[in-house]
């Protein structure tokens, strides 16, 4: 008998979701026990059996011991069902160390499917009665429910409240914190049918606060990222990071700090540099080319090497600053939108591509 309920995929790729304390009373991996735990939970929780759950593992791992190879095989994963007409949405199981990180870059990489992707994770082992991973998975649920294409993280709180993420936009944790927060996240309302996630409410979420325009379907779906500026902004090649592309490890993300060494960092078979400015968009260039603490001897070394060196987050001539004209005017390539994470994984993207 053919079923006739609607299928969710399930991608389980680690983290604490899917982690269990052992017999050393240490969290490590148990995703299959996990996951079923997890959706049994869930099911009482909801009384919702209404779906066929496909599962898939293409990676095991927690999200701290991420590495670009285990993004491969995640996207390859994916790849199978981005242009699914059975599935009704796909739930990505996935630790929180590294959320920030990958969740931006299936966002980059399912842009424009209609298949909802959503990630869910758990700040405690789901055993412990402060586990947020259950209820994360009902808004994830409701979201596929729903209909609602993109890719999402729904993550509640310590305090209680449950936000809504777009995965683009989302955010480390603060140190000392297992709190995350975007720019773009809305404050769901639990005691209401749809959560408060109706789609007239979805305007809210994707709205860009940086330049004021609304994407994701209802305009420009970029952010001022890949928007076509005066000077030397950044512009986007407008080609598609398909399936047949593999990300490779070649681009350097570099936050500085009072006694950088700018030297240490080597530059082999790297192809684009990601300077994250202070907040000010400004970073010490005082010293010239030969100070090895000054952000002028990186740019040297980079364009020595023919390498372009990316500054976050500047606007072509809006900086208020003396230091980081120099950077400007010696060629580094400004970038303005969205977050630091989000920048670098397009860069990653972009350099992967196969010319």
């Amino acid at each position: 008998m053919i079923s006739t309920k609607k299928k969710v995929l399930v991608i389980m790729t680690g983290g604490t979701i899917c982690s269990a304390r052992g017999n050393n009373r240490l969290n490590d991996l148990d995703t299959d026990n996990a996951v079923l735990t997890l959706l049994s939970m869930y099911q009482e929780q909801t009384g919702d059996y209404d779906k066929e759950i496909l599962t898939a593992s293409p990676i095991n791992t927690l999200s701290e011991n991420m590495t670009i190879d285990k993004w491969n095989l995640l996207l390859s994963e994916l790849a199978k069902y981005k242009a699914s007409e059975e599935l009704e949405g796909i739930i990505i199981l996935h630790g929180t160390d590294t959320l920030h990180l990958t969740a931006p870059l299936v966002a980059e990489y399912m842009k424009g499917t209609k298949v909802p992707a959503i990630f869910i994770s758990s700040q405690r082992i789901l055993e412990d009665p402060e586990a947020n991973g259950v209820m994360n998975l009902m808004v994830g649920m409701k979201l596929i429910e729903l209909g609602i294409p993109g890719v999402y993280v729904p993550f509640r709180n310590m305090d209680g409240r449950m936000f809504l993420h777009l995965a683009e936009d989302l955010e480390e944790c603060p140190d000392y914190s297992e709190d995350f927060h975007s720019r773009t996240e809305m404050l769901l309302d639990m005691t209401k049918p749809d959560y408060g996630i109706g789609l007239h409410n979805l305007d809210k979420l994707y709205r860009n606060d940086i330049n004021d325009k609304i994407y994701g379907g209802k305009a420009d779906s970029d952010t001022a990222l890949f928007e076509e500026k005066k000077d030397t902004s950044y512009v986007f090649d407008n080609e598609e990071f398909s399936d047949d592309n593999i990300l490779t490890n070649s681009v350097i993300y570099i936050k500085p700090y009072v006694g950088i060494d700018y030297s240490i960092f080597r530059l082999d078979n790297v192809k684009a540099v990601l300077l994250n400015l202070y907040h000010s968009s400004t970073v010490r260039t005082e010293g010239g080319d030969m100070d090895k603490t000054s952000a002028m001897y990186l740019l040297k070394e980079c364009k020595q090497r023919d390498i372009p060196l990316y500054i976050f987050p500047c606007e072509s001539g809006a900086y208020r600053y003396a230091s980081t004209k120099p950077l400007l005017d010696g060629g580094a390539i400004p970038l303005y939108g969205g977050t630091w994470e989000r920048n670098y994984i397009r860069l990653l993207m972009k350099y992967s591509l196969k010319k």
